[in-house]
C-alpha cells in the first residue's frame, strides 16, 4: 500500500527555528533496510515542505508525527461547544496564530479564553487534573504499558508536548488547505487512506522503544538503537555522523511504524470511540480495544 514510511520527532518551540528537536527518518516499505535519517537541523517549515514534496511527486507515504493532533473531547466541549470537530479546531488555532512564522502557536495558549486551560508557569495549579485532560488514546497508552504521555495542556518543563501539538495542527491545516484529499489525517479521515498520497498519524516513539523491550531509556548510542531496530526486523543503522535522541526517536519510530503496519491493523478505526475519530485523534500502534474498557 505504502512506498515509504516516515517518522518525525517534533518540537513546538519558538526558537531556534532549525534544531535537532525536529528530526526526520524515512524507510522503504516492505523492506528490512534501516531508515535513512536526515542528520541536519530542521524546522517545522522544512517538514511542511518535505511532506508537500511527497504529495507533488505522488510518493505514497505513511507519516508519523510525534505530537497530538486533537484535544480531549471534554475540554473542546467546554471551550467550543458540543459540535466542534478536528477541522474547526485547527481552523480556530490557525485564525488566532496565522501571523506567527514557522507554524508557531504561542498566541493560542496565551489567548484570553483558550489560554485558561494551559499550565504555563509556576507550580501545578489546583484545577490541573491530568486524568480529566487526557484523551482516550493517552489513557490507552498508559493501560498498555507504553509510557505516560504528557498532557498537551502542560506547557511547562522539559517534557511538555502541548506547544508541539498546536504547531502540528497548524501544519496539518495548511497541508489540508493546499492539497485537500491528496492527504489524509488519520483517524479523522480514515475513509481517504487508500486514495490519498500521504497519510499522517500521530506517533509516540516511546511506544516502539517499549515494544522493543528497552523500557524508558532514550536511545543515545548506536548499540542501543540497533538493539531496538532488531526487534522490528530491521537491519542495523550505520552512520559516521553524531546521533542524538531526537534523531533516534525518529529512526525507531519509522522502523516501528513499518513493522506494525505490516504485522497488525493499526489504521482500523472500527473499535475507536467516536470522540477519537472526530476531535481527539489516536496514537498509531496503540490498540483500540482498550478505549472501550
Amino acid at each position: 500500500m505504502f512506498e515509504q514510511v516516515a517518522a518525525i520527532d517534533w518540537s513546538g518551540a519558538k526558537s531556534p527555528q532549525r534544531s535537532f528537536a525536529v528530526s526526520l527518518a524515512v524507510c522503504q516499505a516492505n523492506s528490512t533496510d534501516a531508515p535513512v535519517a536526515i542528520p541536519n537541523k530542521m524546522s517545522r517549515t522544512d517538514i511542511y515542505h518535505w511532506i508537500s514534496e511527497q504529495i507533488v511527486n505522488h510518493k505514497k507515504t505513511l507519516v508519523g508525527i510525534d505530537c497530538n493532533l486533537g484535544y480531549a473531547a471534554n475540554v473542546v466541549k467546554n471551550q467550543f461547544g458540543n459540535h466542534m470537530n478536528y477541522w474547526q479546531l485547527w481552523s480556530e488555532i490557525e485564525n488566532i496564530c496565522s501571523a506567527e512564522g514557522n507554524f508557531f502557536a504561542g498566541k493560542f495558549w496565551t489567548h484570553e479564553v483558550y489560554g485558561e486551560t494551559f499550565w504555563t508557569q509556576g507550580k501545578k495549579p489546583d484545577w490541573f487534573d491530568t486524568k480529566l485532560l487526557r484523551r482516550k488514546t493517552e489513557h490507552a497508552a498508559v493501560s498498555q504499558g507504553f509510557g505516560d504521555p504528557e498532557s498537551p495542556f502542560k506547557l511547562i518543563g522539559a517534557k511538555q508536548v502541548g506547544k508541539g501539538g498546536l504547531a502540528g495542527m497548524r501544519v496539518m491545516h495548511k497541508l489540508k488547505s493546499e492539497f485537500g484529499d491528496k492527504i489524509a489525517i488519520w483517524p479523522f479521515e480514515a475513509g481517504l487512506i487508500n486514495s490519498a498520497t500521504v497519510v499522517v498519524s500521530e506517533n509516540f516513539p516511546r511506544t516502539f522503544i517499549r515494544k522493543a523491550g528497552m523500557g524508558n531509556q532514550k536511545l543515545r548510542t548506536l548499540e542501543d538503537l540497533n538493539q531496538a531496530l532488531a526487534y522490528f526486523n530491521t537491519r542495523p543503522y550505520f552512520t559516521s555522523d553524531s546521533i542524538n535522541d531526537h534523531l533516534t526517536d525518529a529512526i525507531i519510530a519509522a522502523a516501528g511504524m513499518r513493522w506494525v503496519f505490516e504485522n497488525e491493523t493499526p489504521l482500523n478505526t472500527e473499535l475507536l470511540p467516536e470522540e477519537s475519530t472526530q476531535i481527539e485523534g489516536w496514537i498509531f500502534a496503540v490498540a483500540p480495544e482498550y478505549a472501550l474498557t
